[in-house]
C-alpha cells in the first residue's frame, strides 16, 4: 500500500436512510452502503463467492457502528456484518486466501490477541488464528499470498524471526520467515503482485536484491534474485494491477523504462516491454482495478488525458477515457470491483462522490463502457526540430465501438495552454503558435459524438 499515514480525517457520518440515489452520466452512487468515519479506508477486498466486502484502514466507525480499522459488509445490501476483529491501530493491507484473511498494519492487538503488525484471521468469523510471525517496526503496507507462503512488504525492520527489512517471505504453515530469502530493498514496499514464478514489487527504493532498480522490480520467488527486467521510474510506484499478461502500474512518476508516462503505464509481461497504454494522469495514482475492457484509476488528480476527472476515472485498454465520471473530492486510496456491476472506492478526507455526501467509502455502478471509442492520428513525425515559432499539424480521427458514432471535434494543447479545437474532424489541421525555445509538448485528442475522449497523442517540438 501507500504511505497513507500522512493523511487523517474527522468525517461526518450521514445515515443512508436520508440519502437519495445519485445518478450521473454512466454511473449511480448506491445509497445503501455505509460511510466510514474516524479515519481513512486503505484497502478494499471484494469476496464475490461469499458476497462480502472487507474494508481496512484507520476508520473507527462504519455506518455509525464501532468498527476499529477492519469491517465486513454484505456486497449486495450494504448491511454491516457482525464480523469485528477490533484492531487497536491502523490496518494498511489485507489479502484473502480461502477462508483466511491476512492482515498487515501498525496494530499490536487484534481480536483481543497480541499481534505485532501482522496476523491471520478466519475470514468467515474474524477470529484470529495461531499464525504469528510478528514484526519489529510494524508498518506492513502490502501482502501477497500463494499456496504455501505470504509475501509481506512495508517499512518494518524485522519479521518472522529474521532481521529482514521491508520485504520477506513467510511460511503459511508456521511463524517463520523463509531463511535466506532476503532481497533487502533500500526503501519501502507499497504493492506486491504474484505472477507464476515471479513477485512484482513496487515502492520507493533504488536497490533490491543487490540490483539497481528504481521503485519497480521483479523477483524470482524461489530465491529472491532480481530478474533482468528493469522498468526503473523517476518516482514512487504505489499501485499494481495484473490482467492476464498485462501489468498496470500507477504512482507519481513521469518516466518509466526510459519512456515518458505520466503516473500510469502498462507492461506486456510476455516480452517485459512497455505498451502504448498512456492515459496521462496529472496527479498521484494510488489505486488500480481492472474489469473487462476497463481499467479504473484512483488517486489525487484533476485530469486524465487533459480531460477533467476528480481522483477517479475509467480508461479502456486502448487508453481512451470512458464517460464514467462520478468524481471524488479527495484522494482515492483503494478500488474493488464486482465484475460488470459495481466499483467500490475508499480513501481519505472524501466527503463527496458523484456530487452526494459520502465519507471515505462509496459504491458506484459501473455503466462505464463507452459506446464509441475515438482515436486520433498525427501525420508525419512525433518528434520535430525546427527554427520556426509556428507549426501546422495535420492528421485524421476516427471512431470504432459497439455502436455507431462520429468524431465531433479534435483538440490540441500546446505547452501549458488549454486545449483548442482544431479545424476539421475526420481530417483535421491546427496551427500551433507561440512555440518557445527548447522542448514544447503538444497533446492531440479527439472526442466522439457520445462525448468520449481519446487518449492523447504526444508531439515533442524542439525549437532551436
Amino acid at each position: 500500500m501507500r504511505l497513507r499515514s500522512l493523511f487523517s480525517l474527522a468525517a461526518l457520518f450521514l445515515s443512508s436512510a436520508i440519502l437519495t440515489e445519485a445518478r450521473g452520466a454512466g454511473f449511480t452512487v448506491l445509497p445503501q452502503f455505509p460511510q466510514a468515519s474516524g479515519g481513512d479506508v486503505q484497502q478494499i477486498i471484494v469476496d464475490t463467492p461469499n458476497n462480502r466486502i472487507y474494508l481496512a484502514g484507520n476508520f473507527t466507525q462504519l455506518g455509525g457502528l464501532v468498527r476499529n480499522h477492519l469491517a465486513a459488509i454484505n456486497a449486495t445490501t450494504g448491511e454491516i456484518l457482525d464480523w469485528n476483529p477490533n484492531a487497536n491501530a491502523k490496518v494498511f493491507s489485507i489479502a484473502l486466501a480461502g477462508d483466511t484473511l491476512y492482515v498487515g498494519g501498525d496494530f499490536t492487538i487484534i481480536d483481543s490477541t497480541a499481534r505485532e503488525g501482522i496476523a491471520a484471521l478466519t475470514a468467515s468469523t474474524g477470529t484470529v488464528t495461531s499464525w504469528n510471525p510478528g514484526t519489529t517496526g510494524r508498518d506492513v503496507f502490502a501482502l501477497a499470498v500463494d499456496d504455501n507462503f505470504v509475501y509481506a512488504g512495508g517499512l518494518f525492520d524485522a519479521i518472522g524471526g529474521q532481521n529482514y527489512k521491508f520485504l520477506a517471505k513467510l511460511n503459511r504453515g508456521d511463524n517463520n520467515a523463509v531463511a535466506g530469502w532476503n532481497p533487502n530493498p533500500n526503501g519501502g514496499i507499497f504493492s506486491l503482485v504474484l505472477k507464476d514464478s515471479q513477485l512484482y514489487v513496487a515502492g520507493g527504493f533504488t536497490k533490491i536484491a543487490t540490483a539497481d532498480r528504481g521503485n519497480l522490480a521483479a523477483l524470482n520467488v524461489a530465491d529472491a534474485t532480481a530478474t533482468t527486467w528493469d522498468p526503473t521510474t523517476d518516482g514512487f510506484v504505489n499501485a499494481l494491477a495484473l490482467d492476464g499478461t498485462t501489468l498496470y502500474v500507477g504512482g507519481n512518476f513521469s518516466t518509466i523504462a526510459t519512456q515518458s508516462r505520466s503516473r500510469a503505464a502498462a507492461f506486456d509481461l510476455t516480452s517485459n516491454t512497455l505498451t502504448s497504454w498512456d492515459p496521462s494522469v496529472d496527479g498521484n495514482v494510488t489505486a488500480l482495478a481492472v474489469d473487462g475492457s476497463l481499467i479504473y484509476i484512483g488517486g489525487s488528480y484533476a485530469e486524465v488525458g487533459g480531460v477533467a476527472r476528480a481522483s477517479l476515472a475509467a480508461v479502456t485498454k486502448t487508453g481512451a477515457l470512458a464517460d464514467w465520471n462520478p468524481g471524488a473530492n479527495n484522494q482515492v486510496y483503494t478500488l474493488g470491483v464486482i465484475p460488470g456491476s459495481t466499483v467500490f472506492l475508499g480513501g481519505d478526507n472524501i466527503s463527496k462522490v458523484g456530487g452526494v455526501s459520502r465519507s471515505n467509502f462509496a459504491a458506484v455502478t459501473e455503466n462505464a463502457i463507452p459506446p464509441t471509442t475515438p482515436a486520433v492520428t498525427v501525420s508525419g513525425k512525433k518528434k520535430i526540430t525546427t527554427t520556426k515559432t509556428k507549426l501546422t499539424l495535420k492528421g485524421t480521427a476516427s471512431v470504432s465501438g459497439i455502436t455507431s458514432g462520429t468524431i465531433s471535434s479534435v483538440q490540441v494543447k500546446v505547452g501549458k495552454k488549454g486545449y483548442k479545437v482544431a479545424s476539421g474532424t475526420t481530417a483535421w489541421s491546427f496551427k500551433a503558435t507561440g512555440l518557445k525555445t527548447g522542448k514544447n509538448k503538444i497533446l492531440v485528442t479527439s472526442t466522439s459524438s457520445a462525448g468520449v475522449t481519446s487518449a492523447p497523442v504526444t508531439i515533442t517540438v524542439t525549437l532551436k
